[in-house]
């Protein structure tokens, strides 16, 4: 109706708790104020006029009804007669009902006027929720914030995507401890566990407090199953006769409770029809009849043959009573272990807790070693850093079996290079590889850990060394998933030394490796972003993006958050050069909240840099990360290629846009300095750290620094080739800046523009703007008149990625040559002024639910006009808003 020019009016029926409450907010939408002490008459007669005049010069008018079935019954008599009557001749109306409504009979009346005057009438049934529109009510009630895809996709699932169980769920979510709500969001505890915290919604309860005792009991059955089960289960569990149970779940899927599927064997489950229908039942179950369907369900599924690392049989034992076996613990260890694989820390760490709280009164002589080791990442992701320790000394002291002990040396290496302790971390593995009592795969995997470490140190001869016999020792035995990884250690150590065609070539054969593997996606992640971080550099950056966001959503789907979080690192970094700024501020903001989430702090240091450089390309001054004119460069914090580009470029990018071009000089050359000494500090010198060089000499008038980089890039570039592409341009871009502070004008406007034109060819947009602005500065000082046509080229694109100190400054070159910057309407223009209005609202960080009650309309209308404003002014997001509205201050009156 919108779309057509019509005048909308929308009204939840929810929210009617007075005769002609619908009517009148109809009334007051449409521009026309009514008296309360009216007839309902003269309602409907002012109801009437409004429409009319709403009509004028426009297609028509819409009314819209939400809940329909709630409607007061002087509501309905009205809309009947507006219905029976249009006051206009385009006149449309939509009513919508809730799931499986009772339809009054005063609805079915007003359908049925529809009918007779020849209208359309439909009872519609809206579609489960999508991804997206779950995405959305999560941002509406838990705020900006993690919203990993498992997240999603579980609270979709649990709430059969029915919005209204959906909310529900997430104001359970929402009422959580902050930290229990973080291990939920971020997926490192399981959805459902939350209602064992907060308590399932009441509103599910009802249906199931109403069945008969017989019939209770069977839905408890089904809950503790906990999956789809055919009705020889439950009657094996409660000792009763198939055809009782059998009976009794006809009964409870014609109420609605449960719903029943067919396999491709012909054996019929049944389920509930919404899971948080389960969950509510399993939460209200009494705590020893809980005790006695765990101890039966557990018992049936190892008879079953189904009993090695399952996940649900794991829950049984520890909800129920049946006591630890040597065989149980094995399999409670394997399900732990997938759970940390998968990023489930919290889960994980429920699971080893609960076993070794009941080890000694089930009289388990000695848990594995292993349960420590485990339990000792889970604590350690779960930021119990002491705990974490104290795990892994145990796990240590337990293990003397020989041979053994492979995990708590790779844990004990790994928790030392998390503390910065790289050589004590070389230490533990070159002492492990020597034992003589060491498999072929446990020696394999101390190898790959090694080889990764060496590499990360910049040792890349042995690195690789020891990553190749790694790889060849994978292949004789043969094990793809290890032979991927050493692949993978092969790509980095080439990749930063600036050679990605051969890091490219070895991630390929890592993606062949690991499809043979068949262990799922988390490999797979990994080889997939390593295609597109080379590309990024072999290739071009849209190439590049393409590869990396298929490899995150790999790491999603496989419940991998750390590779999650280094993919939206790279994201971050390879939109801020494709000119994609906005989008680049929300990969940065979710490689900080994973990174958070999972206590990485190395990697969180990284995250936080890229969203601080992106503020300072931006112009926003951060003084924490400018610094003062006398403050020197932070010696300790570049401890890695990727950290030191990274945090040198945050600090050097604030240190320009606060106009202290010393401090920024300082740190880059300090970086440079460094990066020099380190083979794998190769791209990083090349892509950030010299070109930072130059800019800041060129900030300080400083020719010989910036020379002195120009030609150590050009030398790079050279040798380099076809393996970095970007450092063509790069050099060409130096060299067309070392001139104009030479002020030979017309060899930097022909470099500049040679630069800008590589730059464009291989994506890099933000970088293209720096050179065309300095070809159009050059052509204005050589008096050439392309300089309009290279500034304004600049100016757009400075305008497009929110760059407001460039922006600014070629606007101000724009206007020195007697032109003007191009003209751009606003989008604002387009907004009505509700949604104008809950825009700024929006924009500021309320909430839908907020803005409605400090508008006083319902939230359904809030989140309609959210959605036409956002796509009225280009956006897709609430954080894109709030960027919109920094970059256009002069809208905020």
């Amino acid at each position: 109706a919108r779309r057509h020019s019509f005048r909308v009016a929308e009204v939840d029926a929810r929210h009617s708790r007075l005769p002609f409450y619908t009517v009148d907010q109809l009334t007051r939408q449409l521009g026309v104020r009514t008296d309360g002490d009216l007839d309902g008459l003269a309602r409907l007669h002012a109801l009437r006029l409004a429409c009319q005049r709403a009509s004028a010069g426009r297609a028509g008018v819409a009314i819209v009804v939400d809940n329909a079935e709630l409607l007061a019954a002087e509501d309905i008599e009205a809309l009947h007669d507006l219905a029976g009557a249009p006051p206009v001749e385009a006149f449309f109306a939509l009513f919508t009902v809730g799931p499986r409504p009772s339809q009054p009979s005063g609805v079915t009346d007003l359908a049925g006027t529809f009918g007779l005057h020849r209208s359309r009438h439909e009872w519609l049934t809206l579609d489960p929720l999508t991804d997206e529109e779950v995405s959305r009510l999560v941002e509406e009630h838990l705020g900006p914030g993690i919203t990993t895809y498992r997240f999603v996709r579980e609270l979709r699932e649990l709430g059969a995507g029915i919005a209204g169980h959906v909310v529900a769920v997430l104001e359970t979510v929402a009422a959580l401890a902050p930290q229990a709500r973080v291990q939920v969001m971020t997926g490192s505890e399981f959805l459902a566990e939350a209602f064992a915290r907060g308590g399932p919604p009441g509103a599910l309860a009802a249906p199931f407090a109403a069945l008969a005792p017989e019939a209770l009991l069977v839905a408890r059955a089904l809950a503790t199953l906990g999956e789809p089960s055919h009705a020889g289960a439950i009657a094996a569990m409660l000792r009763r006769p198939p055809g009782e149970i059998e009976g009794v779940l006809a009964m409870l899927e014609d109420r609605g409770l449960t719903r029943t599927t067919t396999t491709a064997s012909g054996e019929v489950l049944s389920d509930f029809a919404i899971p948080l229908g389960g969950v509510t039942v399993r939460c209200a179950i009494p705590t020893l009849l809980r005790r006695q369907l765990h101890d039966a369900a557990a018992l049936l599924q190892e008879r079953s043959g189904r009993a090695d690392a399952d996940q649900a049989l794991t829950f049984h034992y520890l909800e129920g009573s049946l006591p630890f076996t040597a065989g149980r613990v094995e399999r409670v260890l394997a399900v732990a272990q997938q759970l940390v694989k998968r990023s489930r820390y919290a889960a994980a760490r429920r699971l080893l807790e609960g076993l070794i709280r009941r080890g000694p009164a089930d009289r388990v002589d000695t848990l594995p070693a292993r349960a420590f080791t485990v339990l000792s990442e889970a604590l350690s992701r779960s930021g119990a850093a002491g705990e974490a320790r104290r795990a892994l000394d145990t796990a240590v002291l337990a293990d003397q079996a020989p041979g053994g002990g492979v995990e708590a040396i790779v844990r004990q290496a790994r928790n030392a290079i998390a503390q910065g302790r790289e050589q004590a971390a070389t230490d533990i593995l070159e002492g492990a590889l020597p034992r003589e009592d060491l498999d072929r795969g446990a020696r394999l995997r101390v190898m790959l850990e090694l080889s990764r470490l060496l590499i990360h140190r910049d040792d890349l001869a042995r690195g690789r060394q020891m990553a190749e016999m790694a790889c060849e020792l994978a292949r004789d035995l043969p094990d793809w998933r290890l032979t991927a990884e050493a692949d993978i250690a092969l790509h980095s150590s080439y990749l930063y030394a600036g050679q990605a065609q051969y890091a490219l070539a070895h991630c390929r054969r890592a993606l062949i490796s690991a499809h043979r593997a068949g262990h799922g996606d988390a490999i797979r992640a990994r080889a997939l972003s390593g295609v597109g971080h080379a590309l990024l550099d072999a290739g071009t950056i849209d190439r590049g993006l393409r590869w990396i966001r298929r490899a995150h959503r790999a790491a999603e789907i496989a419940e991998d958050l750390a590779t999650a979080s280094w993919t939206s690192q790279m994201l971050a970094e390879g939109c801020i050069e494709h000119g994609a700024w906005d989008e680049a501020a929300q990969w940065a903001e979710r490689a900080v909240r994973l990174d958070a989430s999972l206590h990485r702090d190395r990697s969180l240091e990284q995250s936080r840099a890229l969203e601080a450089r992106l503020r300072g390309l931006r112009g926003i001054v951060d003084p924490a990360w400018a610094g003062g004119h006398d403050l020197p460069p932070p010696p300790d914090t570049l401890d890695g290629p990727t950290a030191s580009a990274a945090v040198t470029m945050a600090h050097v990018e604030h240190a320009l846009a606060a106009g202290n071009p010393r401090q920024a000089a300082a740190l880059a050359g300090a970086a440079a300095a460094r990066l020099r000494e380190r083979a794998t500090g190769q791209r990083a010198l090349i892509v950030n750290v010299l070109p930072a060089v130059v800019a800041s000499a060129r900030a300080l008038g400083d020719l010989a620094a910036a020379q002195a980089a120009t030609d150590e890039l050009g030398a790079l570039a050279a040798r380099l080739g076809e393996q970095l592409r970007v450092a063509t341009p790069l050099h060409l871009f130096a060299r067309a800046q070392v001139a104009a502070m030479a002020g030979d004008w017309e060899r930097s406007a022909a470099g500049a523009l040679e630069a800008g034109t590589g730059f464009e060819a291989l994506g890099y947009h933000w970088r293209a703007a720096n050179a065309f602005e300095l070809a159009g500065e050059a052509c204005v000082r050589a008096y050439d008149p392309r300089a309009e046509e290279h500034l304004i080229r600049a100016f757009r694109c400075y305008r497009s990625v929110g760059a407001q100190t460039r922006l600014a400054a070629t606007r101000g070159l724009l206007h020195a040559i007697g032109s003007r910057a191009p003209r751009h309407r606003e989008p604002a223009s387009i907004l009505t002024t509700r949604q104008w209005e809950i825009a700024r609202h929006a924009a500021s960080g309320q909430t839908d639910a907020a803005i409605a009650a400090t508008l006083s309309i319902s939230r359904r209308t809030v989140t309609t006009h959210m959605h036409n404003a956002l796509g009225r002014l280009g956006l897709e997001s609430r954080h894109q808003l709030a960027v919109w509205f920094r970059d256009h201050p002069q809208l905020e009156a």
